[in-house]
């Protein structure tokens, strides 16, 4: 085996890390506790605290870093007497109460002082001077499975630099909460490729950051010393609902998981200004609306009349409190998860366009936002487009041939089953 190929958590009869590769089977792995999943810091702390012992360790997290009873990692890793030197903070800052978009300034964690070096501000790559002095940083941060989420990004800068440094990286997997057998949407094109787009991947990735850490370092050539601390007892076909698992909001704006179904969708096509998306109210990614709706009643009829399983549409008046349209009044539905198994995520933009084109064609900011959905739907010609005969088929058709290859890259990198039965181990 290369040493480049990941390194394994897995608990087997000695506790040891093992070398996992694309083609390896299992031995069994005990059911977690109580049919909860068991998450990669709960696996970290009850087997491997003794593969830390003696090392100075830097740990990348935010608020949805806790353990399944809900203990903030940092605050398990320094009860167990880690020797915690540093702390990384994301997109939305350590205790996930940033904006998103907004800066995040570097600061010292309120319990030791430690430092908190921020990765979404100044500098959105870990410097040489904040990976001195460690060993190895953990990674505990739950992503949302969309490929424009920014902690994949920071987890790709990370290893690329640690790797530069010669620390070790190691990644905690926690759940995709929209489960890992989704692919779907338009695949972001390499002269794209940026901050939040950071891989030619589809907006639906199906991939846990411990299989899209292993991916990126691989495909990347970074060679960085990655090991995956695996969950236990999840599947690919799982929903976050179904893990036993309370949600942490990895972000101000992802209250529920429900939510998380929704959010990949309605953010390409909210962008501008152009439709609310309920930011800045008490149901985020839920709502969907704008000023010039005047009839929520007849838009929440039609959208109820396109065959969007398992959701809900209910008529609503709301004001958004933040972004593009805060303070002015909007017309729109929200959106209820019914049935996540039924849920397709990436036809609800498709589906929403297409009914306030037909209901409002004459609305500003059609032709404006309509070169943003070329780039995130590669929908031609806006949103009229959507009213031709075949024209939403024909679109998914060519999403799922943009997805070819890099669905066929993915499938090297996927640690978990559908069934969760026995995993083989060298």
């Amino acid at each position: 085996m290369t040493d480049s190929r990941i390194r394994l958590l897995t608990f087997c009869a000695l506790l040891s890390a093992v070398t996992a590769t694309p083609a390896a089977h299992a031995k069994s792995i005990a059911p977690p506790p109580a049919g909860r999943v068991l998450l990669g810091v709960d696996r970290l702390i009850t087997y491997h605290l003794p593969q830390l012992q003696g090392k100075r360790v830097g740990l990348l997290t935010h608020k949805a870093g806790v353990t399944g009873t809900g203990r903030p990692t940092v605050e398990a890793l320094l009860d167990r007497g880690v020797d915690l030197r540093a702390l990384f903070a994301p997109e939305h800052g350590i205790y996930g109460a940033v904006e998103g978009g907004f800066d995040v300034t570097n600061t010292t964690y309120r319990r030791t002082g430690i430092p908190v070096h921020s990765l979404y501000g100044k500098t959105r790559r870990p410097t040489p001077k904040m990976l001195a002095g460690l060993d190895v940083v953990l990674v505990d941060l739950q992503d949302v499975g969309a490929r424009f989420y920014t902690y994949i990004s920071t987890v790709c800068y990370l290893l690329e630099e640690a790797a530069k440094a010669g620390v070790a990286v190691w990644v905690l997997d926690r759940p995709n909460p929209i489960g890992g057998l989704r692919v779907d949407g338009k695949t972001l094109e390499r002269h794209r490729l940026g901050f939040t787009g950071i891989y030619p991947m589809p907006l639906l990735h199906g991939m846990t950051m411990g299989e899209m850490a292993w991916m990126l370092n691989e495909e990347y050539g970074y060679k960085a010393r990655l090991k995956v601390v695996p969950m236990q007892g999840w599947r690919r076909d799982m929903f976050f609902g179904q893990t036993g698992l309370k949600w942490v909001a990895p972000s101000p704006n992802l209250p529920t998981w429900e939510s998380t179904l929704i959010y990949p969708g309605l953010e390409t096509i909210g962008l501008h200004g152009f439709l609310a998306e309920g930011r800045g109210t008490p149901y985020p990614f839920q709502l969907v609306g704008a000023p010039w709706v005047k009839d929520p009643e007849g838009l929440a009829r039609r959208l109820s009349d396109e065959g969007l399983r398992g959701l809900s549409f209910i008529p609503c008046r709301f004001t958004p409190a933040a972004d593009a349209l805060k303070g002015r009044r909007c017309g729109g539905v929200r959106m209820i998860v019914k049935d996540a198994r039924r849920v397709d995520p990436m036809r609800i933009p498709l589906k929403i366009l297409k009914v306030l084109k037909i209901m409002y064609p004459g609305a500003p900011g059609w032709q404006d936002a309509a070169r943003s959905w070329s780039v995130s739907l590669g929908l031609p010609g806006g949103a009229g487009h959507l009213l031709l005969p075949g024209a939403e088929d024909e679109l998914l058709r060519k999403w799922r041939l943009g997805a070819r290859e890099f669905e066929a890259t993915r499938k090297k990198y996927l640690l978990y089953k559908v069934d969760p039965g026995p995993r083989q181990v060298d």
